[in-house]
């Protein structure tokens, strides 16, 4: 996949700029708060159909304007496709070569590789991060992950509504028996594809953070619910844990083991990156998990993903730069950096004052 073109109208700080991007690298250059994850975000709007970076889409529209609009040219590898979003302060309009369409319609769903700041925190954050950033990387890479996701989730919120009745009141027994079955059978499958995934996973990113670092990282899965890596297995520790924590959940209301309760731990020579990793490592770690996804993602679809890099150089050693960069070649990718910094093939789009320059392009 390629994004060919891109027109921003009263988008964020954008009047009206446009842009033709380079087929591989794309260096995104300027001043912090000039709008270079803005333009990250515009591009990811066009190939996607909304935000990475609010559930309140207007707030991407230009301040004393009534609408942001972004269109696009996206080439894939059988066709390709001219995507236009219009945000309003009431909705938006989604259209896929001038029809309405929907946000699952859009090309960049599956194909695109996002690395924020922001996504350090799953690994210095709660385990809640770690899992919705795991649980992601799965949606795309084990088609079943999502409805076991979905049904377990479900169950769970039913469960949980019958443990928090008034004190005093017991729940109806076969009610939450029925509830704790269908907690225990999602919640299994949902821990199956949790190691099936892992199984893919660690073992690709492993291997990039070694060409990134030279060194191993490793990636464990601890489940609250304990056991082996069987359906029995699973599903046998589960309904244990839950028979031994029924008084405690009645007390507090909640479901105490179960997927919702797993964490996932990232190691270096036994070093937990979470507490005891350096800002560097950590940022690669989280990169070489992302890098493995888009791999493995890549795989399955047939076609190249389409990197979007915001200030993804910081806290990296000149050599890790470069490593990435090789890493990355091949595929279209934008990177945001306050200057130009590492040396490698690809062009420099200057955004000063709500415009977007081409500065140039360096070789090899």
């Amino acid at each position: 996949m390629l994004l060919k073109h891109i027109e921003l109208e009263d988008f964020r700080n954008y009047e009206r700029a446009a842009c033709s991007p380079d087929s591989a690298k794309n260096f995104i250059t300027g001043e912090n708060a000039a709008g270079k994850t803005n333009f990250l975000e515009a591009v990811y709007f066009s190939l996607c159909g909304g935000s990475f970076r609010t559930f309140r889409e207007n707030e991407a529209i230009r301040s004393g304007a009534g609408s942001a609009v972004i269109r696009a040219r996206v080439s894939t590898d059988i066709l390709t496709v001219d995507t236009a979003v219009e945000v309003r302060n009431d909705g938006k309009t989604l259209l896929l070569n001038r029809k309405e369409g929907q946000k699952r319609d859009f090309p960049g769903r599956r194909r695109i590789l996002l690395f924020r700041p922001e996504d350090l925190e799953v690994l210095t954050g709660p385990p809640a991060g770690r899992r919705r950033f795991i649980d992601r990387i799965f949606f795309g890479l084990l088609p079943a992950y999502e409805e076991a996701h979905r049904q377990f989730y479900r169950a769970l919120h039913q469960r949980n509504t019958l443990l928090r009745l008034p004190k005093g009141l017991v729940p109806d027994t076969s009610e939450l028996k029925t509830w704790t079955e269908t907690c225990v059978s999602a919640g299994t499958r949902l821990c199956i594809l949790r190691f099936k995934g892992l199984a893919l996973l660690a073992p690709a990113a492993a291997a990039i953070y070694r060409e990134l670092t030279g060194t191993k990282i490793f990636l464990r899965y601890v489940s609250s619910i304990g056991g082996g890596e069987s359906e029995a297995e699973v599903r046998e520790s589960f309904y244990g844990k839950l028979h031994e924590l029924l008084a405690q959940e009645l007390r507090y209301g909640k479901t105490m083991a179960g997927p919702h309760r797993d964490d996932f731990f990232f190691l270096i020579k036994d070093k937990d990156l979470r507490s005891k990793g350096s800002r560097g490592e950590q940022r690669t770690a989280v990169l070489a998990m992302k890098l493995a996804e888009a791999e493995l993602l890549e795989k399955n679809a047939d076609d190249r993903i389409i990197y979007l890099l915001d200030d993804v150089f910081s806290e990296l050693d000149r050599q890790r730069r470069q490593a990435l960069l090789e890493k990355v070649t091949g595929r279209q990718v934008f990177i945001t950096a306050v200057e130009q910094t590492v040396y490698g093939e690809g062009a420099e789009y200057r955004i000063e004052n709500g415009k977007i320059n081409r500065e140039g392009a360096w070789p090899a």
